[in-house]
């Protein structure tokens, strides 16, 4: 557990010297090209470097078993997972509504000035590949503990989002660069950021969307969304539960990376051996382990 925790934080730590480099890169190209978008992309770093902070001081923390938080303080992974997908679609709106109003200002005959090319392309280059080699490194360091970090889950998707918000724009603008002054689609030298950064969100919404909802599911107390660990859970159950225990139901939810497994089972026997059936939990557990190191299981018996 511990050393999950460690790679965990080694992690999160190259993501913070990352996204604030492409924030600075993002201000200083919007000062140099006049895009709306580079702000949106330093804007986006920056909050992702902010909150990776807290994500830091989360993950020192939530193993802490106290009389108020007896089975650890998970809660705060959970809610920061939903604080994150809550600022990420935050930033897309405010982005959208943004680049709505530009649109509608330059049809509306106010002066706009043109977009600056070529210091774009050069940030493009280099963020795209920052952003898509810090979701490759979230992602193999949170294989190396068997994805239980939700942490490193969420911060993948994010940098995924970056990137691809990158290289649209990018790309975009280049091919926006080869229209001339007299051609009927000029007007995208002056809005045709606004117009990418409308189109992007517009496909990339749906990301934080369901950020936010498997982060609200799991605040309250609701089943793993998680099919394929749901069902890996259940076999392991199976596996190792008594023929005796000829019914069993099971509820299995999860909070961070913490994950909670109430085993409802039923008998025909009349009389329970009760250190079989801590011997039987322990089995359980100590199966569990190995995929799933941090969870509780509890075994209630039905009447």
């Amino acid at each position: 557990m511990m050393n999950e925790d460690i790679i965990e934080r080694k992690a999160l730590k190259f993501g913070i010297v990352a996204n604030l480099l492409m924030a600075i890169a993002g201000w200083v190209t919007y000062y140099f090209s006049n895009s709306d978008a580079m702000l949106l992309d330093g804007n986006f770093s920056l909050i992702s470097a902010l909150a990776t902070f807290g994500a830091i001081i989360i993950g020192k923390k939530k193993h802490t078993r106290t009389s108020l938080f007896p089975f650890g303080k998970y809660v705060f992974e959970s809610f920061f997972v939903f604080f994150k997908g809550i600022l990420i679609f935050g930033i897309t709106i405010v982005a959208v509504v943004q680049s709505c109003i530009k649109i509608i200002n330059y049809f509306n005959g106010e002066a706009i000035t043109p977009i600056v090319i070529h210091s774009i392309l050069y940030y493009t280059v280099v963020i795209a590949i920052i952003s898509f080699g810090i979701a490759y490194y979230y992602k193999n360091q949170n294989q190396k503990i068997g994805l239980n970090s939700p942490i490193l889950s969420v911060e993948t998707k994010s940098s995924v989002i970056d990137g691809f918000l990158t290289v649209g724009i990018g790309v975009s603008l280049l091919l926006v660069s080869l229209i001339s002054e007299d051609s009927v689609l000029s007007f995208l030298k002056y809005i045709g950021d606004s117009i990418i950064v409308l189109i992007m969100g517009v496909v990339l919404i749906n990301t934080p969307i369901k950020i936010i909802k498997d982060a609200f599911i799991e605040l309250g107390g609701g089943v793993l969304q998680d099919k394929k660990s749901y069902d890996k859970i259940e076999k392991i159950i199976s596996e190792n539960l008594p023929s005796i225990y000829n019914e069993h139901q099971n509820y299995i939810s999860k909070l961070g990376s913490n994950y909670f497994v109430a085993l409802y089972v039923s008998t025909s026997e009349k009389n329970i051996n009760v250190n079989e059936l801590l011997q039987t939990r322990t089995k359980i557990s100590a199966a569990l382990a190995p995929s799933f190191p941090t969870h509780n299981i509890e075994i209630i018996i039905n009447d």
